[in-house]
């Protein structure tokens, strides 16, 4: 590890301790020191990396040159300014960086300034690079996997590294030999009690993701370094939390494991964006009904169940019959309405367990589990001609009957992959309009 120092002109910085170093040189966040004049005093490895200067390089330039966006931009509304007019740190607020080879990054930014009794002598900045964030990618949250000191040497420096160390969003911890929670600190040690004493699995439920805890419970068999584990938690409060953790295995002299040093991260907010635009992104935005890759993702999902269990269902196929002809007499307000309707019913027709997908236009499609043989295909053809052949209220006084075409195939009768079973279904539902429309067919193959 590189040998941390710091120029004369800081003297509060200069503390030569191994959990500053450590902090200071391991932690994924950049972190640079600016004097009174705007000169820079001081940038660790993590700013290095994320602003593509060097130390020795950033220390000749400006401030705003390193770390500023678009150039001297920065100084029209300096944050840091800002920050020591007020004699007040500012959290977590957001600004843009340009790097050396001239990328963009949207960065967090924490400022604290720092006093003597003669004023305000230097300022202490915290960058996160939250680009991906933005961009709602999943990792966005940084590691800090190294530290080397004992709980008595971490009091002892407390007021040296305690503002580095508030100004992080993630907590550290300690394991034993058994994986018994032996340490924890930062931001969740709120929940030291809960913890100490107790292994992690014993702390969350692990059938939450069971595939998951199996891996990681045979990494730590195999005292082998993880990074970013991720797995959900349920709170009392009846809302889950995801928790990301790394760890690095503890050996003595002896090459004895003695546990885990590592650190967690709560990226509960992250999580659930992306599972929202995953959502948004598999329904049909004027029906709410999924789309056609919603409906495939559905469909694929029941197969592999379906198949492991050698339990049977359906897959049908409809086509609105005559709603082209709304669409031309009626416009196209009156035909999204019909469409809006027919979905409704669809949705009223099967059970909570069924899906319903609009697959496009005028076409949906139908999951139904538990369909297996032709007399009960039947019966939900029947039903389902019944339900969307009914008159729709477009108008005051105005009324249109549409009516369905209707197509079923059956799981694994018909098809074993599902682009097999959405084809056997449309070929039937081509065989019932083909016979006089407002009909349904079972394939027949």
């Amino acid at each position: 590890m590189a040998k941390t120092t710091f120029p004369d002109a800081a003297p509060a910085l200069a503390a030569d301790t191994t959990v500053t170093k450590v902090i200071l040189d391991n932690i994924e966040e950049a972190i640079y020191v600016r004097g009174a004049g705007r000169e820079l005093l001081y940038i660790n490895p993590a700013a290095e990396r994320l602003t593509g200067w060097s130390s020795a390089e950033a220390l000749k330039r400006p401030c705003f040159e390193v770390f500023g966006d678009e150039g001297a931009k920065c100084n029209l509304d300096c944050p840091i300014d800002r920050a020591n007019r007020l004699d007040q740190a500012i959290f977590h607020t957001e600004g843009n960086l340009i790097d050396r080879r001239g990328q963009h990054k949207s960065v967090g930014v924490s400022i604290s300034p720092v006093r003597d009794g003669e004023g305000i002598t230097a300022t202490v900045v915290l960058l996160r690079d939250v680009t991906q964030l933005r961009d709602l990618e999943t990792t966005n949250l940084k590691t800090l996997m190294e530290l080397e000191a004992t709980h008595q040497r971490l009091q002892q420096s407390e007021r040296r590294f305690r503002g580095f160390a508030e100004l992080s969003h993630d907590w550290w911890w300690e394991t034993d030999a058994e994986h018994r929670f032996s340490y924890m600190g930062g931001p969740n040690a709120a929940a030291r009690e809960h913890m100490m004493g107790r292994r992690r699995d014993e702390t969350v439920d692990t059938n939450l993701d069971p595939e998951a805890w199996t891996l990681f419970q045979e990494c730590l068999d195999n005292y082998a370094l993880f990074r970013d584990f991720i797995y959900p938690q349920d709170l009392k409060s009846g809302r889950r939390r995801w928790v990301k953790i790394s760890g690095n295995p503890i050996f003595d002299a002896n090459d004895v494991f003695l546990g885990y040093r590592g650190v967690g991260s709560d990226i509960t907010t992250a999580v659930e964006e992306n599972l929202s635009l995953r959502a948004s992104a598999e329904r049909d935005v004027l029906t709410g009904l999924l789309n056609r890759r919603g409906f495939e993702n559905a469909l694929k999902a029941c197969r592999n169940d379906q198949r492991n269990a050698g339990a049977r269902f359906g897959v049908v196929v409809i086509d609105l019959d005559g709603f082209k002809a709304i669409n031309d007499e009626h416009g196209h307000q009156a035909g999204d309405q019909v469409l809006v309707e027919q979905a409704a019913r669809l949705v009223d027709a099967v059970r909570d367990d069924d899906r319903v997908g609009r697959l496009g236009g005028d076409e949906f499609a139908i999951l139904l589990r538990g369909l297996g043989e032709n007399a009960s295909a039947d019966m939900v053809g029947a039903k389902l001609c019944e339900s969307l052949s009914r008159p729709i209220r477009i108008q005051d006084d105005v009324r249109v009957q549409p009516g369905a075409s209707i197509g079923i195939a059956m799981f694994p009768a018909h098809g074993d992959e599902p682009a097999a079973l959405l084809e056997a279904a449309d070929q039937a539902m081509y065989t019932a309009k083909r016979a006089g429309k407002n009909r349904h067919a079972i394939h027949e193959g």
